[in-house]
């Protein structure tokens, strides 16, 4: 194993872990905002940092082993992706049940308008 196989190796370890911080995070929590933030960043400087040791390398030569932590990356991003869109499905639910609450309060608060003027009755 070369020194960049074994520094790609350790890039895509990091990556895991940062998208398992990310499947572990509760995102009903207002503060798992901030760290949902930082570990995306953290999972984008990683990207590129892989992106940059894979130039130096023949892709021919890229051990099974580093291919397959590139399938568990790609699995784990999956379950990321289902976890956001459940959790998106979640928040339009809950936006829905407001906006229909609050056309249900309106129906009942209505006021009585009434325009002034004078009415004229052409048959009389």
């Amino acid at each position: 194993m070369t020194d960049s196989q074994q520094i790609i190796s350790l890039l895509f370890q990091e990556l895991k872990e940062t998208t398992k911080n990310i499947i572990a995070l509760s995102l009903e929590n207002e503060m798992s905002n901030e760290l949902l933030n930082k570990y995306q960043v953290e999972q984008t400087e990683i990207t590129h940092k892989i992106e940059n040791a894979l130039k130096e390398v023949d892709s021919a030569k890229i051990p099974i082993y580093i291919k397959q932590q590139v399938t568990e990356c790609i699995d784990l991003e999956k379950i990321v992706k289902q976890k956001m869109l459940d959790y998106q499905s979640g928040v339009a639910i809950q936006l829905k049940s407001i906006t229909n609450g609050s056309k249900v309060r309106g129906g009942y608060n209505n006021a009585f308008v009434q325009s002034d003027g004078y009415f004229i009755d052409k048959h009389n």
